[in-house]
């Protein structure tokens, strides 16, 4: 049921009128088949009786909803509220069955001479359809409300549940920030003294990815093209603290840089590539990253030549930066991800990303594209 439609008032009164019309060509084909072999009267006659008769409900219709609401059945007032209704009910169903009576003596059987005693007599008798329809009203009173509430309630629940995981992504990310500037300040403090050249380059780059930052404030999702944008200035600065010993190359499908992705989830795992593969070796250290599409899902991998886990999976401690994406990746996606760590065969560590392949919009070509190699 479609809450909104029935939210237009005009859409209600529309719906009420057609199912009383229905209600009251079916009563007046009734009544013209009963009437067979015994008066003869012209269909257009029924159609005045029956549809005559149902219309009224109709008119009482939004009065009896009213007074549902009005007098409904919660809280300590159930009773009286009950018997307000059954006394009502008694007096509306008798007193649109005399106005039926009279509909019928007037205009189908066109009689001259009202005798009232009668009419009264016999709506008296044949009152119990209107009390049923006066109580079949309050059902569906009843039922539309509980079922609105009930509606209502689950959207009120969606915006909370969306809410609370808005707010857990956004202190994950922030989380991130101080993170990452912590790591960088340390790296700069370290290179004043040995490389005061190399520490301003340093600052200044570390103040573009700052305010390409600040720009991104508050999204959690953007295109892997910017994703990529944001991790090159990252690159450059890691660069510029170690120099030959790092080298990185970026290989992403074209068809893929328009993939939207979590904001900032690139980072945290080239850091620990850098600082766990690279930092810890004396030799050159390289770090390769790839993205493409596969089945519908997009396939990113961070690899690196360092040690990579000597004890296997049991020895890995995740920290702020991967911790965090873990639990960002099961807030936007629940089950729908993978990400592990696991050993290369020719040494080193490869930390495999997989999400839905879901386009911000249409990228262009096809084919592996060399996104950038440092």
């Amino acid at each position: 049921m479609n809450l909104d439609l029935l939210n237009n008032r005009r859409n209600v009164i529309l719906l009420v009128l057609i199912a009383w019309t229905l209600n009251g060509i079916l009563f007046s084909t009734q009544l013209k088949t009963a009437m067979t072999g015994r008066w003869e009267i012209e269909l257009w006659r029924a159609l005045i009786w029956g549809l005559g008769y149902c219309y009224l409900w109709a008119a009482l219709t939004p009065v009896v909803i009213g007074l549902t609401k009005r007098f409904s059945f919660e809280g300590r007032r159930l009773v009286p509220h009950v018997a307000f209704h059954i006394a009502l009910s008694l007096i509306v169903a008798y007193c649109a069955r005399v106005a039926s009576e009279l509909l019928r003596a007037k205009y189908v059987f066109r009689v001259e001479n009202l005798e009232w005693g009668k009419m009264l007599t016999s709506s008296y008798l044949d009152f119990d359809y209107g009390v049923m329809m006066y109580w079949f009203i309050v059902l569906a009173s009843l039922t539309f409300t509980a079922y609105k509430k009930y509606r209502e309630g689950e959207l009120r629940s969606s915006q909370l549940e969306t809410k609370l995981a808005q707010a857990q992504l956004q202190a994950l990310k922030m989380q991130l920030h101080p993170h990452f500037l912590f790591n960088t300040m340390n790296a700069i403090s370290v290179l004043i003294k040995k490389n005061p050249e190399a520490a301003q380059k340093m600052l200044t780059r570390l103040a573009e990815l700052l305010r390409m930052s600040l720009d991104q404030a508050g999204i959690q999702e953007v295109s892997l093209r910017q994703e990529m944008e944001f991790l090159d200035r990252y690159i450059k600065i890691q660069q510029t603290r170690f120099g030959d010993r790092l080298s990185v190359s970026m290989k992403v499908e074209d068809s893929v840089l328009d993939a939207k992705v979590p904001n900032l989830i690139l980072q945290p795992l080239v850091e620990n590539a850098i600082e766990h593969g690279v930092a810890k070796r004396s030799g050159p250290g390289r770090v390769a990253i790839t993205a493409v599409r596969m089945n519908g899902t997009l396939h990113v991998q961070v690899r690196d030549n360092g040690k990579g886990l000597r004890k296997g999976l049991d020895e890995v401690k995740e920290g702020v930066g991967l911790s965090n994406t873990r639990a960002r990746l099961q807030q936007l996606y629940g089950t729908a991800y993978r990400f592990v760590l696991s050993n290369a065969e020719e040494g080193g560590l490869i930390a495999t990303l997989e999400i839905p392949y879901q386009p911000i919009e249409e990228g262009a070509g096809a084919g592996l594209t060399p996104y950038a190699t440092h």
